[in-house]
């Protein structure tokens, strides 16, 4: 989200809030990130040297795609960092090399840090993220006992970010994509790294259904095998479909009390309620269904007979017969064009 931007591009809401320094539009729930990053650097009131940065040398949170110093960047005279130990005639570019050259940046942090980027990227993590599994890194590198690898604790430190954050990542998630990578990283040793660190990780936030939703729904709606069935419903656009599929499945959600999801994973849980979103969805344009159990446990990784049993045993088309009204309700004031000239059926 821009300085500038007060509008929300989907739902034209000017009505925003700050949850855990993230801009998130209150009438849709569309998240504009802001990422808020502290200095790691404090200034003593004994320095003799007035610093032009305030950043520990490699050490800034927002770029972990390297470990490179700011030594001579904003100056005419640079000094290679392949070369510390040349004397220079500027005293501050000196004190800079001296800090560099106690650094404790090694080449196993340069590939931890580089790995970590790749795996990042590929799971598509928020720049907060990112910054709160460093900070953790940096934190427990220090305890970490000789000749352990490090990729271990850098899973572990990213699990209890996912955690602490409520983020929809799954452990599994975080450990096949570290494993497709090609590297050895198991749930046994990076649960039994958090035994060594005395790191609790069940005192992490509990999730909840709802965390996965987003996530859930915006995997849905970017395949191409649901983007050539949208062409049944006019002016449908597969962001159109996804927050439309999102609200609806926040309001069957809200609707459950603690009884009915007693015993359920979260996050078969919320795969199935999507399903039976999409299922309201059909019911209210009278076409077919765009997704079906399979496809739907192929696109999220969720099992089919999860999906199938909640459906079934929690009687889920049930309570969409009681909800429905209201569903009804939530697709004509999200867009009215979708819906006009369209009966509802009873």
């Amino acid at each position: 989200m821009s300085e500038t931007q007060t509008q929300c591009e989907y739902c034209r809401s000017h009505d925003f809030v700050n949850s855990r320094g993230e801009i998130i539009c209150a009438q849709c729930g569309t998240i504009f990130e802001r990422v808020y990053v502290q200095s790691t650097y404090s200034i003593s009131e004994t320095d003799t040297h007035k610093p032009s940065q305030y950043t520990d040398v490699g050490k800034r949170l927002d770029r972990i795609n390297n470990l490179g110093s700011e030594i001579g960047y904003y100056r005419r005279m640079r000094s290679s960092v392949n070369a510390p130990k040349v004397a220079t005639s500027d005293s501050k570019l000196n004190t800079k090399l001296y800090r560099l050259n106690k650094s404790s940046m090694t080449q196993t942090h340069i590939r931890t840090l580089s790995i970590f980027n790749r795996i990042s990227a590929q799971l598509q993590i928020t720049p907060s993220l990112k910054s709160r599994s460093l900070y953790l890194y940096w934190k427990y590198v220090g305890k970490l006992q000789k000749k352990k690898s490090h990729l271990p604790l850098i899973a572990l430190c990213l699990l209890y970010a996912v955690r602490e954050s409520k983020s929809p990542y799954k452990f599994s998630e975080i450990i096949n994509s570290f494993k497709s990578n090609g590297h050895r990283v198991t749930n046994r040793n990076v649960l039994s790294l958090a035994m060594d660190l005395n790191i609790n990780l069940s005192k992490a936030n509990v999730r909840k259904s709802e965390d996965y939703i987003e996530r859930i729904t915006e995997k849905i709606a970017a395949d191409d095998r649901v983007q050539k069935k949208l062409h049944m419903y006019d002016n449908m656009t597969p962001s159109r479909y996804r927050m439309l599929l999102m609200r609806v499945s926040y309001h069957l959600l809200s609707t459950l009390d603690t009884e009915r999801r007693r015993g359920e994973q979260p996050f078969g849980f919320a795969v199935t309620i999507v399903y039976l979103a999409d299922r309201g969805i059909r019911k209210f344009f009278r076409k077919s269904s765009l997704l079906t159990q399979r496809l739907t446990a192929e696109i999220t990784g969720a099992k089919e007979f999860t999906i199938r049993d909640h459906f079934y045993k929690k009687r889920m088309m049930n309570h969409l017969e009681n909800q429905f009204d209201k569903v009804s309700e939530i697709i004509r004031k999200f867009n009215p064009q979708l819906a006009d000239g369209i009966e509802v059926i009873g």
